[in-house]
């Protein structure tokens, strides 16, 4: 992050965590704090809740972070990035195997990277190819032939190409109005997405999977407003207001009630819950994200780092720094950052200076090529310096409602 970012910010309670609770209901979750720092620099100057336990921290290095920590973080990013495109060389059914996975592991690289453009354009130009290739088949028919099963990955493609394309409309044109069909074949947006949001809603304080598949659908929805060729229904505009109101209430499990801490598999789908609600209003790290987004997210996110890191998989605890990050933290401002990074590095150092070649203790030698390709994903979200992109009409944030922008 620019030196700017080093300003420790100060936050408070703010009004944002009342405006999105339901009237009548108490806030389930508490409000960081008070008056605390937002990147804290040591250990002992993090409150009780957040620190790491004694036998932990006996572990952990209390030293700055190094000029020369930052240089094997910077050639660790640009490894990860090296090693993404062999594997994608060297297995040629590595596209058809991930689908619109092969353009976002891509894509979301280059979000928030001016500090780094080479990085930054030639992850471009890997989405580009890969989109490419996902689209052909799309426009060798007729927009009218999509059907509702259809909706979610011709509506992913095309925000993808109104990014990518190489000419405004050429591909995003085409498949605007495939989802458009589709939408119209579905009848609803529920219909199309295949699942009731109203019933969703419906059992605030109710934990329910199909809220990880609402997030996933509001990203999406919240970029292809922009989208020139297709009309989306009222209730999709509302859909992320209405989720993060939701949200507000979920039941989100913290590792220290658990007897397996951050092992236990409670916990550990509330946690990858988490990371990604902080994804919805930075759009996967474009935007910055701020505590007043969701206080509630910022505790949970803090409270439940150490845990996290003891347990020390290398997917999740790169989620938790990336969105440290997001929040304007670095290596250099913040304890958990810092702390975040050595243990990738040191992850990254035991497999052969690889993410991918990296097995955590429960997977086998060989593993399907999402969890192959998410190491190298995560890892390099994890230790690369990230500069916010600025909302613009044109851009993901634009799209987003008033109290996250």
């Amino acid at each position: 992050m620019p030196d700017t970012a080093r300003v420790v910010a100060r936050v408070s309670a703010p009004l944002l965590a009342v405006l999105l609770i339901p009237p009548g209901c108490a806030a389930p979750h508490p409000a960081p704090h008070g008056d605390v720092p937002l990147c804290v620099a040591t250990h002992a100057d993090l409150p009780a809740a957040q620190r790491p336990a004694p036998a932990q921290l006996a572990a952990l290095d209390p030293r700055p972070w190094t000029a020369a920590e930052q240089q094997r973080a910077t050639r660790a990013v640009e490894h990860g990035f090296a090693e993404l495109c062999a594997a994608f060389d060297a297995r040629p059914t590595l596209l058809d195997e991930l689908g619109e996975n092969a353009v976002e592991c891509f894509l979301d690289i280059s979000y928030g990277a001016s500090a780094t453009p080479r990085l930054r354009d030639a992850a471009r130009t890997r989405a580009r190819a890969a989109l490419a290739s996902l689209v052909a088949p799309w426009l060798q028919q007729t927009a009218s032939a999509a059907r509702a099963e259809d909706f979610g990955t011709a509506l992913t493609l095309a925000v993808y190409a109104r990014q990518l394309e190489p000419r405004p409309g050429l591909w995003s044109g085409p498949l605007a109005a495939a989802a458009q069909a589709a939408l119209t074949d579905a009848g609803t947006l529920s219909a199309a997405m295949g699942i009731d949001a109203d019933d969703v809603f419906a059992h605030p304080g109710r934990a329910d999977e199909r809220g990880y598949e609402l997030l996933m659908w509001s990203i999406t929805l919240t970029e292809a407003r922009s989208l020139d060729g297709l009309v989306l229904p009222p209730e999709a505009r509302g859909l992320l207001p209405s989720l993060w109101r939701w949200l507000a209430r979920y039941p989100l499990v913290d590792a220290r009630d658990r007897v397996a801490g951050a092992d236990d598999t409670e916990f550990y789908d509330c946690a990858y819950l988490a990371t990604h609600i902080g994804y919805a209003p930075t759009g996967y790290g474009r935007h910055a994200l701020r505590v007043d987004h969701a206080p509630w997210l910022y505790r949970y996110l803090r409270e439940n780092f150490y845990p996290v890191l003891a347990m020390g998989e290398l997917d999740l605890v790169a989620e938790f720094v990336d969105l440290f990050r997001q929040y304007g933290c670095t290596p250099a401002t913040d304890v958990m950052v810092r702390d975040g990074c050595r243990h990738l590095l040191a992850l990254y150092a035991t497999a052969g200076d690889s993410f991918l070649a990296h097995r955590e203790s429960y997977e086998d030698d060989e593993v399907d090529a999402y969890d192959l390709v998410h190491k190298a994903w995560t890892g390099i979200a994890g230790l690369r310096d990230r500069t916010p992109e600025p909302i613009t009409p044109d851009s993901y944030g634009a799209g987003l409602p008033a109290e996250l922008r």
